[in-house]
């Protein structure tokens, strides 16, 4: 039978045995057949990386379990950190945190995403595609798994109509597998999300992503470093540290960008890259603005700035981030147990802008309500959050958590709500008078700034 077929023959002839079944002479031969080959991860390791913050820390110290359980000094039920939740605007390195961390445990990287799942066909398809997921990673183990999107899945608190049924089976088996895959030794789990508040909280309960980390983008420290690693060692650190001064609010891919912009222009007009080339493609980062403009935006976020001061959420020197009064208050291990004044001093802070606004121009704009990501939507929504679910409002010891509930009272809710951010803007208001002269030098310091840009949309800033 195997004549003429060298070694391969004899294979076949070995493993085709009269009295097998067919499944056996098939499981026979896929046992001949070499593993499939490891994914090659990124060769960068965290320690080399700047700008991730908190969740470099919660890697490097994975980083240091994972070593010690590998070696059976550690049990997998003793590692802490086999699971976080990366939450944060994009291109604040989320996903490639998840490389980054592959590559430092020196296991595969699976990567997937809800918009995947939902990309199949009918509920079936959907709930099929997650299962595989899953089951490979915990087949591949050790591994990390990145469930990119993870917001996509929703929470079922938010789910209504007609579709509830579908959402709530996909949610459901979302925590069956999540649960099963920490109980997997070797997989640690990375979701990312830019909606941290559309999360079911199930989902972020201890044994599954119980660790949440805000992604923010870095400082002029990390920023200065990030420019040196994609630059080379040719500048010195402190003229990195100018450019980097004007990239306020600019994530690592931006300056990644940024950086490749300049090398191109230099190469393009046949000679080497200077620091004139960096600094002159970071003061064009965030466009031109006119000075009436300027003086606004340095009017808004100056207020921000030193009502997140004067309460303590910012340290006195602290600088002036793009996207100050979007994260006043982090969803972080700090922020688990938020009282009401916690809440009252994160919607001063959003409402700081504005009250600087009418102090030093006269009249507010748009800047605060300009979309529905805006600072005074989620003003709004903290306010709506007290008073309809945290016992805390004008209904006293109630949840009006219950749409039929909300609807029976909406008038006296809506009412409550805008009291408390009247009360708030006026709090705000209060500080920053107290501190006029500083105020208008902070604000005309600002609106001189070579990376003045527009306040971008909030983050959420609390739970």
């Amino acid at each position: 039978m195997a004549e003429g077929l060298g070694h391969a023959g004899y294979d076949l002839a070995l493993h085709f045995r009269r009295g097998r079944s067919p499944e056996a002479c098939v499981d026979s031969l896929k046992a001949l057949m070499p593993k499939e080959p490891v994914k090659q991860v990124d060769r960068a390791k965290l320690q080399d990386q700047h700008g991730f913050g908190e969740a470099l820390v919660w890697g490097l110290e994975l980083a240091q379990d994972f070593e010690l359980w590998r070696r059976g000094q550690l049990s997998w039920e003793e590692v802490d950190h086999r699971s976080v939740l990366l939450a944060g605007p994009p291109a604040t390195g989320k996903t490639s945190f998840a490389g980054l961390l592959a590559g430092t445990l020196g296991v595969p990287l699976i990567s997937s995403s809800v918009a995947e799942w939902n990309a199949q066909d009918y509920l079936s398809g959907t709930l099929k595609k997650m299962r595989m997921v899953f089951n490979e990673a915990m087949e591949k183990a050790p591994c990390v798994l990145l469930v990119d999107e993870i917001d996509g899945i929703s929470s079922r608190g938010n789910i209504s109509g007609r579709y509830t049924e579908y959402w709530t089976q996909i949610v459901n088996l979302m925590l069956e597998l999540v649960t099963q895959a920490m109980a997997a030794a070797g997989l640690v789990m990375v979701g990312a999300t830019n909606y941290v508040d559309r999360i079911d909280p199930a989902l972020t309960r201890s044994g599954r992503l119980d660790h949440t980390i805000l992604m923010k983008p870095p400082g002029v420290e990390d920023r200065a470093a990030i420019l040196a690693a994609y630059v080379g060692p040719a500048f010195a650190r402190k003229d990195l540290r100018v450019v980097a001064g004007q990239l306020q609010g600019k994530t690592g891919a931006d300056i990644e960008k940024l950086a490749r912009a300049a090398k191109a222009k230099a190469r393009r007009a046949g000679r080497g890259l200077s620091i004139s080339d960096l600094q002159a493609e970071a003061s064009g980062a965030f466009g031109t603005l006119p000075p009436d403009a300027r003086r606004r935006i340095g009017a808004y976020r100056a207020g921000q700035l030193l009502v997140a001061r004067a309460l303590g959420i910012l340290d006195a020197g602290a600088e002036a981030p793009a996207d100050l009064g979007r994260i006043p208050v982090p969803p972080s291990r700090e922020a688990e147990f938020p009282t009401e004044q916690t809440y009252n001093d994160a919607i001063a802070v959003l409402m700081g802008g504005r009250a600087a606004e009418e102090i030093l121009i006269g009249a507010p704009s748009i800047l605060i309500a300009e979309t529905a990501e805006s600072d005074l939507a989620a003003a709004t929504a903290l306010a709506r959050q007290l008073e309809t679910r945290s016992g805390l409002g004008e209904a006293g010891l109630v949840d009006l958590g219950d749409p039929i509930l909300q609807a029976v009272i909406p008038a006296s809710t809506i009412g409550s709500v805008r009291r408390r951010l009247e009360t708030s803007i006026a709090r705000a208001t209060g500080i920053l008078l107290d501190r006029r002269a500083e105020l208008e030098a902070t604000a005309a310091a600002i609106a001189r700034g070579p990376g003045l840009a527009r306040p971008a949309p909030p983050r959420r800033v609390l739970h």
